[in-house]
């Protein structure tokens, strides 16, 4: 309720504009008629009638970066998100039923869920949420580049979900002994999958380095930390070894079967997946900050 609450104060101040002709055409929010009065019914009306001011078929704005109304998108999607996915899934295919009034719109409006949705930096990052605007773009895309992209999102995403049992495979050591992941014995498992020379993955891997809560729960054995260079054995990640804390364990993927295979989305590297001890996944594709609350 606290966050219905909240998002309806957010709404006074939101507002999204883009000119035309030399004057200002405003993103206005639809008029909560004052017969509804619960702050729940009062949400759930502003979310239903989110775009009902907002003509899909003009694409005048999309031709100008300046004009394009990528603020009011965000706005509702963190609307979105704020409810269980259940109820956020009908008004998200309503949405993109409405923005194919055209290919140009469409793809305009999907290219925007996927950069707020999925992107790793984001801090509206739903991939649930994204998911369901993948599966609906991948039977109603108005073009076959991003029906294919859709389709490759609704898989790729879906693979591995919390609460599932982890994807088994092999990975390979310095002394180039094959491991299944599933033989480590650990009360909690994280799966660090990177590439050394990927500049994100050396801020993650400094942050590893330093975590207080991590290196508390390797120092007990509460934790296996199993980072997974996901690509075939190199002297780059010779290299990277010997720069790693001893209390890791470095593996590589030689023959590269879990891109190959699609085995985990490895698309946006870093990634993490912290497993408990029968390899359920507990936390999937996170920051390491919601790691970290597992061992505090």
């Amino acid at each position: 309720m606290k966050r219905l609450i909240f998002a309806i104060l957010l709404l006074t101040a939101w507002s999204t504009c883009y000119s035309q002709n030399g004057g200002q055409q405003q993103f206005r929010l639809p008029s909560v008629p004052d017969t509804i009065r619960t702050v729940e019914g009062r949400f759930n009306y502003v979310v239903g009638n989110y775009w009902a001011n907002f003509n899909f078929s003009d694409t005048l704005f999309l031709e100008i970066p300046e004009r394009a109304c990528e603020m009011a998108l965000v706005n509702y999607a963190d609307l979105l998100s704020r409810l269980p996915l259940a109820k956020s899934a009908p008004y998200l295919e309503d949405f993109l039923a409405k923005a194919s009034a055209n290919a140009a719109m469409q793809n305009h409006m999907a290219g925007l869920l996927r950069k707020y949705l999925v992107n790793y930096d984001s801090p509206l990052r739903n991939h649930d949420l994204y998911i369901c605007a993948a599966e609906y773009l991948k039977e109603n895309a108005l073009d076959e580049i991003t029906r294919y992209n859709a389709m490759q999102d609704a898989h790729l995403l879906s693979l591995n979900p919390e609460g599932s049992v982890a994807a088994d495979f092999t990975y390979f050591l310095p002394d180039n002994t094959g491991v299944r992941m599933h033989g480590v014995e650990s009360p909690y498992t994280l799966l660090f999958f990177y590439n050394p020379n990927c500049r994100s993955c050396q801020g993650i891997i400094e942050a590893l380095k330093t975590s207080t809560a991590i290196n508390r729960a390797l120092e007990t054995g509460a934790l296996t930390l199993l980072a997974i260079y996901t690509q075939d054995d190199s002297p780059v990640w010779r290299e990277f070894i010997k720069e790693t804390p001893q209390g890791w364990t470095n593996g590589c993927d030689n023959g590269m079967k879990l891109i190959s295979e699609n085995i985990y989305d490895l698309r946006n590297l870093p990634v993490f997946y912290l497993l408990d001890s029968k390899k359920r996944i507990l936390v999937k594709d996170l920051p390491l900050s919601q790691i970290e609350k597992y061992f505090k």
